[in-house]
């Protein structure tokens, strides 16, 4: 499972799951992620709702 969190944004933009062996049923097993985002914050946070100067940090996984 992973959540995408902005700093200043209270609630995550966007979140999701990685799905092992789907399509195990059919024969044709294989690995897959899905997630889902909140477009209105996501249109709120581009016009800058959030202060721009903030320092932009990331985190990089595996």
């Amino acid at each position: 499972m992973f959540a995408v969190f902005v700093p200043g944004w209270g609630l995550e933009i966007a979140r999701g799951v990685r799905y092992d062996d789907i399509g195990r049923v059919s024969g044709r097993a294989r690995p897959a992620v899905g997630f889902s985002t909140d477009l209105k914050g996501l249109l709120r946070l581009s016009a800058g709702h959030v202060a721009r100067d903030q320092e932009r940090a990331a985190i990089y996984t595996p």
